[in-house]
């Protein structure tokens, strides 16, 4: 299997989860002001920056498309998004559903 991936270098990575938690502060600051939104919106907004930046912080890689034949089917497959953020990880063939564990070759 193929993969196409972004690699973050710690930098990049500290540069977007300051990003992501500076756009959800703005939100629950944002949410201050409105009447009976702001029991939900703040804590939620407070919630998901902590949230989000942290997955962000910790992100390795993204990656983006998955393509190669399936040792187990032999069908060459095309997986246009794959939903993982760090590697080794397993990842269903869409043909015949045996899973594939990927792994970075160094």
């Amino acid at each position: 299997m193929r993969a196409q991936a972004t690699l973050f270098t710690p930098a990049q990575r500290r540069a977007r989860a300051r990003r992501v938690l500076l756009l959800l502060l703005l939100g629950a600051l944002a949410s201050v002001p409105i009447p009976g939104w702001h029991f939900v919106g703040v804590p939620g907004f407070v919630a998901a920056a902590v949230v989000l930046s942290r997955r962000r912080r910790r992100q390795q890689l993204q990656v983006h498309s998955l393509g190669g034949v399936c040792p187990a089917c032999g069908v060459d497959q095309q997986i246009p998004r794959a939903g993982f953020d760090a590697l080794p990880a397993s990842v269903p063939c869409p043909g015949c559903g045996e899973f594939l564990k990927l792994e970075a070759l160094r």
